[in-house]
């Protein structure tokens, strides 16, 4: 039990690039070798967390990104998880009050993005 509690402790290591921009390390990965990396970033006097466009690009290996049942199932997730995208980039404001919260929430919708596969066919 005590290495389980230890190495959750662990889990999760966070980097300071500058003053308006940290990641949250959590060496959690969309498939072998290819990083879920998340970031908070402050823009004006708002904090965010993102994935800084990497799990669109992750997903524009395996999907159709530009089907429109594609298209839908993103919005769908997202708004499910209340977040949004903006140019590529998953996000949604957070503060200091929410952000464990925030932080679950949006590893569930960035991982159900990646996911989706599974209410399609096959993916491409």
């Amino acid at each position: 039990m005590e290495k389980i509690i230890e190495n959750l402790l662990k889990s999760c290591e966070i980097i300071k690039i500058d003053n308006n921009f940290s990641e949250i390390k959590t060496n959690l990965e969309f498939k072998k070798g290819i990083a879920f990396r998340v970031f908070i970033k402050k823009v004006d006097d708002k904090f965010f967390i993102t994935d800084n466009k990497n799990t669109l690009r992750y997903m524009n290996t395996i999907y159709e990104l530009t089907s429109q049942d594609v298209k839908q199932c993103i919005n769908d997730v997202v708004r499910t998880y209340k977040f949004k995208i903006d140019k590529g980039e998953v996000l949604g404001e957070v503060n200091a009050l929410n952000i464990k919260q925030r932080f679950f929430e949006f590893l569930i919708c960035c991982f159900s993005l990646a996911n989706m596969y599974v209410f399609f066919d096959e993916p491409k």
